[in-house]
């Protein structure tokens, strides 16, 4: 049961429908060590040449699968014609199914061992271009919680590679990049987000210490500091050469968009924010994890409590796409 609960726990914390997920298992070799990376090919396409990629990155404690469960971006991918790539982190501690990326101060393990991710990942892109014939001028990358993080570091080190990126749930950190072209942002974050919190907080990222909690297990989190969300997505806005203002350019029930004004190459940031939203992925499947087994249960309760609410007035991943869509490296 520990490891049943230490999975969620450190799992991405979104919800995971049993669906069946039409993936290639690929993987190649980086700092002596395998990695893996799953690849999906939309059927819906005659011609897979030139195809863009949007690359789903897993949060800490979660892996390629099940990223490719909750997130299911590779069903998008089919409606509207592009690869989606599921790329997995460096592995945490013993447990073959959880796994960190190396996003600066986050998280764990992989930073401990000074992971490269950035280097794994520009494997994967070169891999998806001369393999799959993928179009490199279209290469996005989204991610959970610290899947976030880690989009943030892609787009600041790859910005040669990354077209856009479509962070969810998870702040970056103060750093200075030396882009070498300005990368589109549209951040999306709760505002309710007990784990990566809104208005930034020193203690971010303990918030399931109660599932543990619930069933007399007393452990407490690592937390750390994470900065106020507008206050990070204004510091890209600034990485972007854009204009100190924003004008709103959506609103659709608790979803607002506010975008910076100007930006050099038309590279816009946005930042949407969900009223009453947790540490969840918008429009994704409303059940629980630790929910199947015991509905009326205290560790769904637990689980519900820590996460927090699922918004439906968008889904992510058409929003996501319908911002991607718009950009392609000159």
């Amino acid at each position: 049961m520990l490891r049943y609960i230490l999975v969620f726990i450190f799992c991405i914390t979104l919800h995971t429908p049993a669906l069946a997920m039409k993936v290639i298992n690929e993987s190649l070799e980086h700092e002596g060590a395998k990695r893996i990376f799953n690849v999906y090919i939309p059927d819906s396409v005659e011609n897979t040449r030139n195809l863009p990629v949007v690359f789903v990155l897993h949060g800490g404690g979660g892996n390629a699968a099940q990223a490719a469960q909750a997130i299911q971006m590779h069903k998008t991918g089919e409606k509207y014609g592009f690869i989606t790539v599921y790329p997995q982190g460096s592995q945490a501690g013993r447990s073959a199914k959880m796994h960190l990326w190396n996003s600066g101060k986050c998280c764990g393990q992989s930073v401990e061992n000074t992971a490269d991710d950035v280097g794994f990942i520009s494997k994967v892109i070169d891999v998806m271009v001369s393999k799959y014939g993928a179009d490199p001028k279209r290469i996005y990358s989204t991610g959970h919680s610290n899947g976030a993080k880690m989009s943030y570091t892609l787009a600041c080190y790859l910005s040669d590679k990354i077209t856009a990126i479509a962070p969810n749930a998870g702040q970056d950190y103060e750093r200075s990049c030396d882009l070498k072209r300005p990368v589109p942002v549209m951040h999306i974050h709760g505002k309710a987000d007990k784990c990566a919190v809104y208005g930034g907080s020193k203690e971010c990222g303990g918030c399931f210490s109660s599932v543990f909690q619930s069933i007399g297990i007393p452990m407490r989190q690592k937390q750390g500091e994470c900065p106020p969300v507008p206050d990070m997505v204004a510091q890209w806005a600034g990485f972007n050469g854009c204009m100190n203002s924003t004008q709103q350019t959506f609103q659709k029930g608790d979803v607002t968009c506010n975008t910076y004004t100007q930006c050099k190459a038309g590279a816009d940031v946005i930042l949407c924010s969900i009223e009453h939203a947790g540490h969840t992925w918008a429009g994704a499947s409303s059940e629980h994890t630790l929910c199947k087994r015991n509905p009326n249960g205290r560790l769904c309760k637990a689980a519900k409590e820590a996460v927090g609410a699922t918004n439906y007035d968008i889904n992510n991943n058409e929003f996501m796409w319908q911002f991607f869509s718009r950009y392609k490296m000159e």
